[in-house]
């Protein structure tokens, strides 16, 4: 990943990269759009001009990559940093930030880390309005109860 690192280029090939990872998404090859969209979020470090919002959706995104690879441990650490930079930002992504969050410590056992991010899902989802997040976090905290 060496090259241009000004602002505009810079930016284009991080975009490049994260769009055709989103494509490889798309056609189901993860362990390609893996590749793709860390290459991105490593470019993008390089350089000036990512905002927070766009370093949240690609944490948001490797996350998502990593539970189709059965990968949790780092869903979960690309999870809890793009949570970081979503409350910095007041991100009406939150709620969805967190019912990915309790996908993940579900996926992982963690019942009352689970079960903490889910309620947070319902609450900022009723917040922000947002149904069908707040129906996907009260599904995920039925299978916790019945799992507790």
């Amino acid at each position: 990943l060496e090259g241009d690192t000004s602002t505009k280029t810079g930016m284009l090939y991080v975009n490049v990269l994260f769009w055709y990872g989103l494509h490889k998404i798309r056609t189901f090859d993860h362990k390609a759009a893996k590749g793709l969209v860390t290459s991105a979020y490593d470019y993008s470090l390089k350089i000036k001009g990512l905002s927070p919002y766009q370093e949240m959706v690609i944490l948001y995104t490797l996350a998502d990559l990593h539970i189709q690879l059965g990968e949790n441990n780092m869903a979960l650490q690309n999870m809890q940093s793009a949570i970081l930079l979503g409350k910095g930002i007041g991100s009406a992504d939150m709620p969805r930030c967190y019912l990915k969050l309790a996908q993940i410590y579900l996926n992982l056992g963690a019942l009352k880390n689970a079960k903490e991010s889910a309620s947070e899902s319902i609450k900022l989802a009723t917040l922000f309005n947002d149904v069908l997040v707040r129906n996907e976090a009260e599904d995920i905290m039925e299978k916790i109860k019945k799992e507790l």
